[in-house]
């Protein structure tokens, strides 16, 4: 059976595959070029795949309406469709499901529901109505709102993104507005409360919000400062140099991803998404605070890509010498780049690499990767 299956391709279906990426995908896989396709919920509503006949799933949605919208990808024109689902062993949620399924199957699909309650729900609110009556203009990338000048980037906020927050009218006015919204919310607790501690600490909250690029910034920077000194030295051995050569274009990709423009909307790094997950805009589908992995690149024209996870996957998922599967791809977390910031001038800023040399011994075609992990 394994022999039939040798040219079976999968790929992935998800929000950090390329919007151009994905719909080429799903061309190929309406018209049967591409057999299998694994999806994140990016597939969950409106994509209308024809003829297809088997969803599987690889754990119990978390509602019927999720499993609806998942399963009612096949089974289109009245043709037969076949829609199974694992249940995790170790999970509650699949399990009591696993026992009841006409629950997840026949139950009733509830209507959406939202937290008002929830502050850090409200404080980006807050912080959204802050910043459209400052006017600031996030642009397409942080790179146009804080200072990049060379040869040593300061990295704080330039001029203009300076004088944009400090604006004393602007506060008024987002007080005013900001008072009117926590006025309709029902029952909430020390409403002024909030709002007073919000802002208070406007301007710095912002800047605190660049730190997570700040550091994946500076720690690229310095690995390829510090591996172009190993290749300039000319005591070190030829091996050395050539590790060197590679971890310096590691750096030098993860750099462009941070800084290039030209893709931005697409980028995890597009200013808006970036502000979402740092709790200054309300984007509810973008995980908080997410950890990373660089992803190298395996052409020589590929720079890679950043993975984001939630933390509370990430912690594990790309912690020192654990796998990464990505786009057919076996991946080993070869570092890891923790900035710890001490006093709270931030003076004191190290970096803990836990670094693990590449086994080649795989079958399958294994490559380093970073992850990247935020001080917060």
């Amino acid at each position: 059976m394994a022999a039939k299956l040798h040219d079976y391709r999968a790929r992935e279906h998800t929000a950090q595959v390329p919007a151009t990426l994905r719909q080429r995908r799903e061309d190929q896989f309406r018209s049967g070029q591409l057999p299998i396709l694994y999806c994140s919920p990016t597939m969950e509503l409106g994509v209308d795949i024809a003829q297809l006949n088997l969803v599987n799933m690889r754990n119990v949605p978390p509602t019927p309406a999720n499993y609806a919208q998942r399963s009612g990808r096949a089974g289109h024109g009245g043709q037969p469709a076949l829609v199974f689902t694992y249940c995790s062993g170790r999970s509650p949620h699949d399990q009591y499901f696993f026992k009841q399924p006409q629950k997840m199957v026949a139950g009733a699909v509830a209507p959406p529901r939202l937290d008002l309650h929830n502050r850090e729900l409200l404080k980006a609110h807050l912080h959204a109505i802050w910043l459209a009556a400052t006017g600031l203009d996030l642009r397409m990338s942080l790179t146009e709102l804080l200072d990049m000048q060379e040869p040593s980037p300061s990295l704080d906020l330039n001029e203009y993104t300076r004088d944009s927050i400090k604006s004393v009218n602007a506060k008024m006015r987002a007080r005013q507005r900001a008072a009117a919204v926590l006025g309709r919310v029902r029952g909430l607790k020390d409403p002024d409360k909030l709002l007073d501690e919000t802002m208070q600490g406007l301007s710095l909250a912002f800047d605190r919000a660049c730190d997570r690029w700040r550091g994946l910034y500076r720690a690229a920077r310095d690995q390829a400062d510090a591996q172009g000194r190993v290749i300039r030295d000319a005591s070190r051995s030829a091996s050395d140099k050539q590790e060197a050569r590679n971890r310096r274009r590691d750096a030098e990709a993860q750099l462009t991803l941070v800084t290039d423009i030209s893709n931005a909307i697409q980028s995890d790094f597009y200013s808006y998404r970036y502000f979402a997950t740092e709790g200054f805009l309300p984007g509810y589908s973008f995980p908080r605070w997410p950890l990373s992995a660089f992803i190298r690149g395996r052409r020589l024209r590929d720079d890679g890509s950043f993975l984001s996870r939630p933390r509370f996957l990430a912690i594990s998922e790309f912690g020192p010498r654990a796998y990464i599967h990505y786009e057919g791809s076996r991946y080993i977390i070869s570092q890891v780049m923790m900035p710890v910031t001490g006093d709270e001038d931030g003076a004191l800023t190290s970096k803990i690499r836990a670094a693990g040399r590449l086994s080649e011994s795989s079958p399958m075609s294994m490559t380093a990767a970073t992850a990247c992990f935020s001080s917060r």
